[in-house]
Parts: C-alpha cells; structure tokens; sequence
C-alpha cells in the first residue's frame, strides 16, 4: 500500500508523461503539495518508490534525474496492476 506522499509523486510525475524531473524540481513539487514535509522525508520518499520499481534515478544527489517506470507513460497498458491501481486511485482523488 502506497503512502499518501508516495500517491503524491506518482500524481506530480504523470502530470507531464515522460518528462525526466530533476531533484530539485521534483522535491520543490512534492513539498508545494505537502508543506509539512522536509527535504529528508521527500528524499526518503523517492527511494522508497525507487526501490519498489515504479520510478527510476539517473545520477546521484542533486544531479539526479528521476522518471517514472509506467508504461501508460509510452502510450502502453501500465506494467504492474499496482500502478494501475495508484493511477486510478488518483483520479478518483
């Protein structure tokens, strides 16, 4: 299960389909959204969402570049139920 600042990345990076986010504009995106979230917390949030495959890092620390891995991105079926699941939930919200 997905935790609400997860569903909050996922949402801001399909927003503009295949767009590599750097760092820093991803972090200053996440926090407009969730205000009470630190830099740690959001950081610790794209490694979380890393390590379960649904986006991936080009680089390191602020160089870093990050895009999603849904297929639904390159005009395909999603890859994984569960991103499925989190697209629909989102558009719900």
């Amino acid at each position: 299960m997905l935790k609400l600042e997860e569903k909050i990345v996922l949402a801001i990076m399909a927003s503009q389909l295949g767009r590599q986010w750097s760092s820093v504009e991803l972090k200053r995106a996440v926090q407009a959204r969730l205000p009470g979230l630190g830099e740690r917390t959001v950081r610790r949030v794209f490694v979380r969402l890393e390590k379960q495959t649904l986006i991936s890092r080009d680089g390191e620390g602020c160089y870093a570049k990050w895009a999603s891995l849904a297929a639904a991105e390159r005009g395909g079926a999603p890859t994984d139920r569960c991103v499925a699941r989190v697209a629909k939930v989102a558009a719900i919200r």
